[in-house]
């Protein structure tokens, strides 16, 4: 995902993580997106004790939007 942020050929790059980043991976995905001028999108599962700990964003996109 760094690589492909970083070299400039793609304005998008989704990733789909199942584990949380760490500092140092949050900050080398940030860096090399603003390097490459694209915009990362990190796609995790949905897991049952998510909603006890809180998630960063609610936000859930529902693919008959696009249809």
């Amino acid at each position: 995902m760094i690589r492909a942020l970083r070299t400039g050929n793609y304005s998008v790059v989704i990733g789909w993580l199942s584990e949380e980043l760490t500092e140092e991976e949050h900050h080398r995905l940030t860096e090399a997106a603003e390097d490459g001028h694209a915009i990362g999108f990190i796609m995790r599962p949905v897991r049952a004790d998510s909603y006890r700990r809180g998630q960063h964003s609610g936000l859930k996109i529902h693919s008959n939007l696009y249809h």
